[in-house]
């Protein structure tokens, strides 16, 4: 739906599992008896003439691996039934669900790609975890809150992103190639001069916004020295994921896997691994801003060879009907 141009109703879907989620984690994680949401608006007992469910006393982990399975179950319920009656634009039919090898085939080849995209990002940050346990604890949790900081700031970046992906894909298929390219140069400007500005709040009072996540002055320490040598390449970052929706929306999946492996892998991980050996904790920090540098530079220069234009994602006949799945804004 997202490729069709209907971005808002993924987001309604998302949203009320995120909602969903939210209220029964507390439930099933700590059960109904000591229950700390309970005790916070002053309802405890709630459970006696609500639930019945007094004797209850949690899963734990569990019980937040039961409510996200859960809500994401029933997100994906009613994604079908959206997508079944089909008044959003897309309908499903399955008397057109017919397999088609070809069809398969073309999305793998796309697919494949973005999934290594995706899991280079998870094992960059994992594996420098092997790094950063050499360091004492509090670097370790500098780490980890730095990291989270970094999911907030980057939600604008990853929401532009598929918006280029998206406007990129239509503008080619439209034939309006130039449009596209102005598509992703002026994502890449607003993400460059939005995530720097964001980057420079950081930076002007990182101590504070450690504060938020731990009362620990060593880790507090640590989490601003990190934001301080990170915050000012936040927009790089940005570029970097401008430019990379716009190649996965012209099908260059390939490449846009290549520009994150660059920056994560051949560039972040190995400059960590040899700066945290030479300066310490400095040398592991650097690391960061020089790899999201790297990455902002490879996408664009990348992006302006131009080999994006000559991608054709219609050379076969096996279409959206194909695969089961029709426009149409009359039905």
């Amino acid at each position: 739906m997202r490729g069709y141009g209907d971005t808002l109703t993924p987001m309604y879907v998302m949203a009320g599992s995120v909602v969903i989620n939210i209220v029964l984690d507390p439930i099933l994680i700590f059960g109904f008896q000591n229950n700390p949401l309970f005790g916070l608006l002053g309802a405890r007992g709630i459970e006696t003439w609500l639930f019945g469910l007094t004797g209850y006393a949690g899963s734990g982990i569990a019980g937040a691996a039961i409510a996200t399975v859960f809500s994401r179950a029933l997100a994906f319920g009613v994604g079908l039934v959206v997508m079944f009656r089909g008044n959003r634009g897309v309908k499903i039919r399955l008397r057109k669900m017919v397999p088609s090898l070809s069809f398969a085939r073309k999305v793998v080849d796309i697919g494949v790609p973005a999934s290594v995209e995706g899991t280079a990002r998870s094992l960059s940050i994992n594996l420098l975890l092997v790094v950063i346990a050499a360091f004492p604890e509090s670097v370790v949790a500098a780490y980890g809150i730095g990291t989270r900081i970094f999911s907030v700031i980057f939600l604008p970046a990853l929401a532009v992103s598929q918006g280029v992906e998206t406007m990129t894909g239509q503008n080619i298929g439209a034939g309006k190639l130039d449009r596209a390219a102005e598509t992703n140069n002026f994502g890449a400007r607003a993400m460059l001069v939005g995530l720097t500005l964001l980057g420079a709040l950081v930076l002007i009072a990182p101590e504070p916004i450690a504060a938020i996540f731990t009362d620990d002055p060593a880790v507090v320490a640590q989490s601003a020295t990190f934001l301080r040598y990170s915050a000012l390449s936040f927009g790089f970052i940005g570029v970097m994921r401008a430019y990379t929706g716009g190649f996965r929306g012209a099908g260059k999946t390939m490449v846009a896997a290549v520009i994150s492996l660059v920056s994560l892998g051949l560039v972040r991980l190995p400059i960590a691994w040899l700066g945290a050996a030479a300066l310490g904790t400095i040398g592991l920090w650097i690391a960061f801003p020089i790899s999201n540098l790297a990455g902002g530079i490879v996408a664009y220069l990348w992006f302006k060879r131009g080999t994006w234009r000559e991608q054709d994602l219609t050379e076969s006949n096996a279409g959206a009907d194909v695969a089961g799945a029709e426009t149409s804004m009359d039905d």
